[in-house]
Protein backbone atom coordinates (compact mmCIF):
# COMPACT_ATOMS: atom_id res chain seq x y z
CA UNK A 1 0.00 0.00 0.00
CA UNK A 2 3.23 2.42 1.00
CA UNK A 3 4.28 1.87 -2.45
CA UNK A 4 0.76 2.07 -4.33
CA UNK A 5 0.73 5.64 -2.20
CA UNK A 6 4.30 6.55 -3.68
CA UNK A 7 3.77 6.20 -6.89
CA UNK A 8 -0.02 7.63 -6.78
CA UNK A 9 2.16 11.21 -5.00
CA UNK A 10 4.87 10.76 -8.08
CA UNK A 11 2.42 10.71 -10.67
CA UNK A 12 0.25 13.77 -9.36
CA UNK A 13 3.38 15.85 -8.83
CA UNK A 14 4.61 14.57 -12.39
CA UNK A 15 3.52 15.92 -15.53
CA UNK A 16 3.51 15.45 -19.11
CA UNK A 17 5.89 17.99 -21.00
CA UNK A 18 2.84 19.15 -23.07
CA UNK A 19 0.83 19.42 -19.37
CA UNK A 20 2.66 21.86 -17.69
CA UNK A 21 1.89 24.94 -16.93
CA UNK A 22 4.28 28.16 -17.77
CA UNK A 23 6.71 29.26 -15.18
CA UNK A 24 4.88 32.80 -13.77
CA UNK A 25 7.72 35.22 -14.23
CA UNK A 26 6.79 39.27 -12.58
CA UNK A 27 8.61 42.06 -14.04
CA UNK A 28 8.57 44.86 -11.76
CA UNK A 29 8.49 48.92 -12.83
CA UNK A 30 8.75 52.14 -11.44
CA UNK A 31 7.16 54.14 -14.05
CA UNK A 32 7.26 58.02 -14.09
CA UNK A 33 3.75 58.27 -14.67
CA UNK A 34 0.74 56.30 -13.91
CA UNK A 35 -0.27 56.94 -17.56
CA UNK A 36 2.80 54.54 -18.67
CA UNK A 37 1.42 51.60 -16.78
CA UNK A 38 -1.13 50.28 -19.92
CA UNK A 39 2.43 50.59 -22.08
CA UNK A 40 4.00 48.23 -19.68
CA UNK A 41 1.51 46.48 -19.23
CA UNK A 42 1.34 45.80 -23.42
CA UNK A 43 4.84 45.51 -23.85
CA UNK A 44 5.14 42.74 -21.62
CA UNK A 45 1.84 40.72 -23.13
CA UNK A 46 3.61 41.08 -26.19
CA UNK A 47 6.67 39.21 -24.78
CA UNK A 48 4.77 37.12 -24.04
CA UNK A 49 3.33 36.53 -27.08
CA UNK A 50 6.99 36.28 -28.86
CA UNK A 51 8.64 34.58 -26.06
CA UNK A 52 6.48 33.06 -23.67
CA UNK A 53 4.64 30.64 -25.21
CA UNK A 54 5.10 27.38 -22.88
CA UNK A 55 7.84 27.07 -20.53
CA UNK A 56 6.95 31.16 -19.45
CA UNK A 57 4.58 33.56 -18.81
CA UNK A 58 5.55 37.19 -17.70
CA UNK A 59 3.01 39.18 -15.53
CA UNK A 60 3.75 43.09 -15.59
CA UNK A 61 3.62 44.76 -11.93
CA UNK A 62 4.28 48.29 -11.99
CA UNK A 63 4.42 51.54 -9.65
CA UNK A 64 5.16 55.18 -10.38
CA UNK A 65 8.07 57.23 -8.65
CA UNK A 66 7.07 58.93 -5.47
CA UNK A 67 7.96 62.37 -3.83
CA UNK A 68 10.37 61.15 -1.37
CA UNK A 69 13.50 58.44 -0.97
CA UNK A 70 11.81 56.71 1.84
CA UNK A 71 7.53 56.11 0.12
CA UNK A 72 9.90 55.18 -3.01
CA UNK A 73 11.72 52.06 -0.86
CA UNK A 74 8.27 51.34 1.18
CA UNK A 75 6.12 51.61 -2.30
CA UNK A 76 9.21 48.99 -3.71
CA UNK A 77 9.20 46.41 -1.37
CA UNK A 78 4.92 46.54 -0.61
CA UNK A 79 4.04 46.46 -4.59
CA UNK A 80 7.16 44.66 -6.29
CA UNK A 81 8.97 42.96 -4.13
CA UNK A 82 6.00 41.52 -1.94
CA UNK A 83 5.36 40.08 -5.67
CA UNK A 84 8.36 37.97 -5.65
CA UNK A 85 9.66 40.05 -9.09
CA UNK A 86 12.30 38.58 -10.74
CA UNK A 87 13.84 42.18 -12.27
CA UNK A 88 12.51 45.48 -11.83
CA UNK A 89 12.79 48.47 -14.87
CA UNK A 90 13.15 51.95 -13.86
CA UNK A 91 12.00 54.87 -15.81
CA UNK A 92 13.49 58.13 -16.17
CA UNK A 93 12.60 60.01 -13.44
CA UNK A 94 9.12 62.59 -13.39
CA UNK A 95 11.81 66.05 -13.26
CA UNK A 96 14.37 65.83 -15.51
CA UNK A 97 16.54 67.87 -12.19
CA UNK A 98 15.26 64.83 -10.15
CA UNK A 99 18.21 62.47 -10.10
CA UNK A 100 17.85 60.77 -6.68
CA UNK A 101 14.92 59.57 -7.63
CA UNK A 102 15.64 55.51 -8.79
CA UNK A 103 18.30 55.78 -6.05
CA UNK A 104 16.17 54.30 -3.59
CA UNK A 105 15.03 51.76 -5.99
CA UNK A 106 18.49 50.36 -6.66
CA UNK A 107 19.57 50.22 -2.65
CA UNK A 108 16.51 48.33 -2.29
CA UNK A 109 16.18 45.54 -5.10
CA UNK A 110 19.68 45.18 -4.08
CA UNK A 111 19.59 44.56 -1.06
CA UNK A 112 17.32 41.35 -2.09
CA UNK A 113 19.39 40.87 -5.18
CA UNK A 114 17.20 41.50 -7.30
CA UNK A 115 18.20 43.42 -11.06
CA UNK A 116 17.20 47.16 -11.76
CA UNK A 117 17.59 47.73 -15.64
CA UNK A 118 17.79 51.32 -16.43
CA UNK A 119 18.63 53.67 -14.53
CA UNK A 120 19.56 56.56 -15.93
CA UNK A 121 22.14 58.18 -13.27
CA UNK A 122 24.68 56.71 -11.12
CA UNK A 123 26.28 59.16 -9.20
CA UNK A 124 30.17 58.08 -8.06
CA UNK A 125 28.90 58.64 -3.98
CA UNK A 126 26.90 55.27 -4.86
CA UNK A 127 29.27 53.23 -6.90
CA UNK A 128 30.59 49.71 -5.67
CA UNK A 129 33.97 50.36 -7.59
CA UNK A 130 36.98 50.93 -5.48
CA UNK A 131 38.60 54.02 -6.89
Amino acid sequence: TMRLFLLAVLLSCSCARAGCEPKIVNIGAVLSQKRYEQVFKDAVNQANQVYGRDKFKLTAISVTHKPNAIQMALSVCEDLISSQVYAILVSHPPQSNDHLTPTPVSYTAGFYRIPVVGLTTRMSIYSDKVS
